[in-house]
């Protein structure tokens, strides 16, 4: 029977150090991983001491006396258990709580070293061997227990994720406490001897911890940090108090009986009260310091709250009554806070009148709040936007204006360049002196050009008030392209510039004509002005259900931080120093597409130059 327990106390204890280091491994956590590594060590320490053990009473065939060195690596398992539970719950890293913990494993081990003295008081008197033997026996159950205490305190606190792993390590606590309970029982009342029917049982504890350590490597998750360290806790509070008046009133109650053992006794006490001392000297330190911070914090707080942009006013949801504002608040509104009822109704933008002669506009802005906090109190925040809104309608008003101008201009040019534009046709259509053709040519294509942007002036009045019209019939795409380069084509030999049409294919669709013609002008007169002299490319195809018209010059090309901006209005790519223009051709030619459904991009041609491709949807 010897045998088998010693085989079958060394194999688990080994099998569960194995398992621990494992978990331990695959930990990602820092903190869970040195926590299973020192449950590792104390199963570890377990087993060295069962080989001790079990080499000098099976091979050496000596009989163990009690305490050997065994015994301190039987009980080295207790300290491992709790520095696991330590690293495993100590998220804050603290001094002052780091003490604390120490000092209430301390008390709590002064606490169970007397409880377990009342519990074995009888054949503790009758004892009258060594002392060293007395407290190695007592040491068993009080260090054990005490761990078991501090492991159920611990998890019990930081609240795991994961409950099952650290339930099974209490179970297993339990079972070890409760052996040794038995152990120390049968060592005191001289019965127990190697082979015992509870030698079997040592391995539940170690069973269970080796069943943890596996449900903790199937169910690995990252835990917040836990914050139970910080909480306020009433059992903490009162816990050095009342084992306090515990040992006093056990000491009263059994203080015959006690003279014999009066030193170990006495030990204890001392101990006890040093922990105790350091236990109240780290709170009240820790104590003034949280309020330091706290008080220099509401200082920092308060300032940035009187510093703040914004208004801030707290009323209190019950009574209405205001609880705080800051200095803001009181400037907006002029000291009356009074108002602070008109902010509260459903309206972001609220006026005020301050007085007969001046009114004030504030917005309300919304705040994020825990809903804790709202449930007893109203937050508002506002600012004051007067002077925004006043230069915000100043800047309306004036835009009205320009465009209103622009309108009117454009409208106004009309129709004088257009009677201009047909004296020259008809003094063109009638002379024969081909001096003269050549004079009135280059006046004809200057008239054009005016038209053009006369006619872009009207579309951007038209496209900022929403009253671009579109008048779409079944064309010819090719034809367009075809009609409008030849009205250019003066100009195009004026200024030696060659048209490659690449790929010409016919494409019917439904479109406005005029329209079209207009973007295909625009994108021509910019080929033109930037092209350099070299050939312009033109296609037509079909991509689809899409008809695409692509014109490429060989000019600088369009960087490509600017290929998005090109399109805005009056935004253009080059400076005004080279070329001339108000960079709102490429506007109304965007706006046109965009009302046929399709798109307009601009890109690097191969070679350089500027690529521009509009996609036509071919049913509009």
């Amino acid at each position: 029977m010897n045998l088998w327990t010693d085989f079958f106390w060394t194999l688990s204890s080994i099998v569960c150090a194995i398992r621990c280091f494992r978990t331990s491994n695959r930990m990602e956590i820092r903190s869970l991983k040195l926590s299973w590594r020192w449950l590792g060590i104390g199963s570890l320490s377990w087993t060295v001491g069962m080989f001790i053990w079990g080499w000098r009473q099976l091979v050496e065939n000596v009989v163990v006396p009690f305490p050997d060195i065994s015994t301190f690596f039987f009980l080295g398992i207790v300290p491992c258990i709790v520095i696991a539970m330590i690293h495993y719950c100590w998220n804050v890293s603290r001094r002052e709580n780091k003490l604390i913990t120490i000092a209430d494993i301390g008390i709590s081990l002064c606490v169970i070293s007397f409880v377990c003295i009342i519990l074995f008081y009888r054949p503790i008197i009758e004892y009258h061997g060594s002392k060293f033997y007395l407290i190695m026996v007592l040491a068993y159950p009080c260090l054990y227990i005490t761990a078991l205490f501090f492991a159920t305190l611990q998890i019990w606190e930081s609240r795991p994720i994961n409950k099952l792993p650290y339930t099974l390590l209490l179970i297993g606590l339990a079972s070890l406490a409760g052996v040794n309970i038995a152990y120390a029982y049968g060592l005191l009342h001289r019965f127990y001897q190697p082979g015992h029917m509870l030698d079997i049982f040592w391995t539940v504890g170690f069973y269970f911890f080796y069943w943890a350590a596996c449900e903790e490597e199937q169910q690995i998750l990252k835990r917040p940090p836990s914050t139970a360290a910080l909480r306020p806790n009433l059992a903490r509070a009162l816990f050095p108090g009342m084992t306090l008046f515990f040992v006093i009133a056990s000491a009263y109650s059994y203080q015959a009986g006690f003279q014999e053992i009066e030193s170990i006794l006495l030990m204890i006490a001392a101990v006890f009260t040093m922990l105790i001392g350091l236990r109240a000297w780290v709170t009240q330190n820790s104590q003034f310091r949280l309020q330091a911070v706290s008080e220099h914090n509401a200082k920092k707080l308060d300032a940035v709250i009187q510093q703040m942009p914004a208004g801030l006013v707290i009323t209190d949801t019950d009574s209405q009554e205001i609880v705080f504002y800051n200095n803001q608040a009181t400037e907006i509104l002029h000291g009356k806070l009074d108002f602070i009822s008109e902010l509260r109704k459903d309206k972001e933008e609220v006026d005020l009148v301050i007085n007969p002669n001046e009114t004030i506009t504030v917005l309300r802005q919304s705040s994020d709040v825990e809903t804790k906090f709202k449930e007893r109190f109203n937050i508002l925040t506002f600012v004051d936007i007067t002077e925004k809104k006043q230069i915000y309608e100043e800047a309306k008003r004036v835009a009205q204006m320009r465009e209103d101008f622009l309108l009117l201009v454009s409208h106004e040019l009309k129709t004088p360049i257009t009677t201009l534009k047909l004296g020259m046709q008809f003094v063109q259509k009638k002379t024969t002196d081909e001096n003269m053709k050549k004079v009135i040519q280059p006046c004809l294509e200057e008239i054009r050009r005016f038209e053009n942007l006369t006619n872009d002036l009207i579309d951007i009045s038209n496209i900022d008030a929403g009253r671009l019209s579109l008048d779409p019939e079944r064309i010819n795409l090719k034809e367009v392209v075809l009609n409008v380069f030849a009205r250019f084509d003066f100009e195009l030999t004026t200024k030696k510039y060659e048209v490659v049409y690449k790929t010409m294919e016919d494409v019917y669709g439904l479109w406005d004509q005029m329209r079209i013609e207009q973007v295909i002008i625009n994108l021509l007169n910019n080929a033109i002005k930037y092209g350099d002299q070299r050939p312009i490319e033109v296609s037509v195809y079909k991509d689809g259900s899409q008809a695409v018209l692509v014109i490429r010059d060989h000019g600088p090309g369009v960087a490509v931080e600017e290929r998005e901006r090109i399109f805005h209005k009056f935004e253009r790519a080059s400076s005004t120093k080279h070329f001339g223009g108000f960079g709102i051709g490429l506007f109304v030619s965007k706006t046109i597409v965009n009302a046929h459904k399709g798109a307009i991009t601009v890109d690097e041609a191969k070679g350089g130059g500027a690529e521009f491709t509009v996609r036509l949807p071919i049913e509009s």
